[in-house]
């Protein structure tokens, strides 16, 4: 190993054992920590300079506060929760970051680093059909995504449900959906298979959805009956689309097709639960 290489493993290894130990770390001192966290991963794996932080905060933040300034760099912030005990990250967002192999890498060592970080936030990061694909491999710890104002041409925002995660809001907000990508979702939305569904919240916001894709949306939650908030403010849907979609929030008949599913998932949860039993 070279004395370069382990000079940084010892600044990362010094980092953690800073924040395991310390229990009231002030925001500047988090934020001096996230700073040198970043500036070693970004210079280990793409040489290239890191984003500019621009600040750790407790709690919510609006997104105001958050965005002070403008940077060709790309921005970076971090939330972090006093009553888990510990001031350690429970959030860290991303702001006009290139979305590559490299910085995928880098979120991976964040992650490794600051294990208790459930929710990401990726705004304006050029994001691609490549990119949504590495996305997707960082899924098995984040509850909570943010993709707002990525537009991806071939609308497969879909891939986002579709493998086993524990993905529970995510929001795409200004990403120019359109009817296609409403019906690519609609498909990954379809009520499946328990094990591997598990979102709650989806926001659609200012996209061009038209009442075709509310159409499709409120097919798929004909099945899906775990999704609890779906935003679709700002839209191009009509009076069809609206009424497709309040006639699934009322009681409703189930067709041969949706009543054969019920039955089959009612049979796993039943597997399920005799397993566990057997187990004990």
């Amino acid at each position: 190993m070279s004395t370069k290489i382990r000079k940084k493993s010892l600044v990362n290894n010094s980092i953690s054992k800073k924040l395991s130990r310390v229990s009231n770390i002030r925001p500047d001192t988090l934020k001096d920590m996230l700073e040198q966290t970043l500036q070693t991963c970004f210079q280990e794996e793409s040489g290239q300079d890191p984003p500019i932080v621009t600040g750790c905060y407790e709690g919510n933040v609006s997104k105001a506060n958050i965005f002070k300034e403008r940077n060709r760099k790309g921005e970076c912030w971090a939330l972090y929760d006093k009553v888990l005990g510990t001031n350690e990250f429970t959030s860290i967002g991303f702001r006009g970051c290139k979305i590559a192999p490299s910085f995928m890498r880098v979120l991976d060592k964040i992650f490794e680093q600051f294990s208790l970080i459930t929710v990401l936030i990726l705004q304006r990061c050029s994001l691609d059909v490549n990119g949504l694909s590495l996305i997707v491999s960082t899924l098995q710890c984040i509850e909570d995504l943010n993709l707002d104002e990525n537009f991806i041409p071939i609308q497969n925002y879909g891939l986002l449900l579709l493998n086993k995660n524990i993905l529970k809001h995510l929001s795409l907000k200004f990403c120019k959906i359109n009817e296609a990508g409403a019906q690519d979702l609609a498909k990954s939305l379809e009520f499946r298979d328990p094990k591997t569904q598990h979102l709650l919240s989806l926001n659609l916001s200012f996209n061009h959805i038209n009442s075709n894709g509310a159409i499709h949306l409120a097919k798929a939650l004909r099945t899906n009956r775990e999704l609890e908030s779906l935003s679709l403010i700002h839209n191009w849907i009509d009076d069809e689309g609206a009424t497709a979609l309040s006639e699934v929030l009322q009681k409703f008949k189930l067709n041969e097709e949706e009543f054969g599913l019920r039955l089959e998932r009612q049979m796993e949860e039943l597997y399920i639960v005799s397993q566990e039993n057997s187990n004990k």
